[in-house]
């Protein structure tokens, strides 16, 4: 049996809020605004630049509130909690049992609504 790796340091965890964290909205346009604004160059090609420019707008401000309702639901359950541990192997890395919830819930969710990527 392999004996697991004996830490270097002890082990540590941390709570992360996303709300107002500032990787995560320097994120924001590259996950979400660079699908909104292919979407929106698709749409003023296929019809007119102006119905691009209400998809752009529309979609970049829907996308903006719905990540601050997730990331504030997040921050409301006490952020993300993280635990790492630092062995002769490299970092080890695990989420906390509410990151895991969630992504469990994100995969359900996924599944019911027929969307193998969100799966």
């Amino acid at each position: 049996m392999n004996e697991p790796p004996e830490a270097l340091i002890p082990p540590w965890s941390i709570r992360v809020r996303v709300l107002f964290n500032p990787v995560t909205w320097r994120a924001f346009p590259l996950v979400l605004g660079i699908p909104v604004v292919l979407i929106g160059a698709w749409v003023s090609y296929l019809a007119t630049p102006a119905d691009g420019l209400v998809i752009v707008g529309g979609g970049t401000v829907l996308f903006a509130v719905l990540w601050a309702l997730s990331c504030g639901i997040i921050d409301l359950a006490g952020g993300v909690s993280m635990a790492y541990v630092l062995t002769d192997d490299g970092v080890y890395f695990a989420a906390g049992r509410g990151t895991r919830a969630a992504a469990g819930t994100a995969t359900v969710f996924g599944a019911l609504a027929g969307s193998a990527g969100a799966a």
